[in-house]
């Protein structure tokens, strides 16, 4: 009997401690930046960008491919973005001549410790949805970016039919698809 308990009382235990270390999905705070970009017409757009596609999202923005840029001599935050790669599903424009099967850019939100950080009005791009998206290597990094946030994606999925600039998801739409 006394093993009986002894054999209760561990397994209780053990359930207790291992239902402990469960890892606890900590809840995403939106936080929307002030922010102030260029807006282009659609002229302007096609002109600016070294590269224009019709993508796909292949990955989802996570702390993992998101970055902050901090002042060296403060330590604060001065800037961040988000690192994302997608399946380029046509070319309208490429001054690069490398016409990739897949692409990475950055854009302006990402996931700082549980904080998603995003300019005002931009919304991160979805894995699995398609876009025109317009790039410049217009960043310190000379990395491949959006141009001036909303300014340079037209969202094509359904589920995103928001539009900040409808007179440059008309032409786009019109001209390039």
């Amino acid at each position: 009997m006394k093993n009986y308990i002894v054999t209760i009382i561990l397994m209780i235990t053990c359930m207790l401690s291992l239902s402990g270390c469960k890892d606890k999905e900590t809840e995403i705070q939106d936080v929307p930046m002030m922010g102030s970009h260029i807006l282009f017409g659609y002229d302007e757009l096609t002109e600016h960008a070294k590269i224009i596609a019709k993508v796909k999202i292949t990955d989802t923005l996570t702390t993992q491919n998101s970055f902050s840029l901090n002042d060296p001599k403060t330590g604060s935050m001065g800037g961040f973005y988000g690192k994302r790669t997608c399946e380029v599903l046509e070319y309208y424009k490429d001054v690069t001549g490398e016409y990739s099967e897949e692409l990475s850019f950055i854009e302006a939100a990402a996931i700082i410790g549980d904080q998603y950080l995003h300019i005002d009005e931009y919304e991160s791009l979805k894995k699995g949805n398609e876009y025109i998206i317009f790039l410049s290597d217009g960043t310190a990094s000379g990395d491949m970016s959006i141009i001036s946030c909303n300014n340079g994606v037209v969202r094509l999925s359904l589920e995103e039919e928001y539009m900040n600039y409808p007179e440059i998801a008309q032409h786009a739409m019109s001209e390039l698809l």
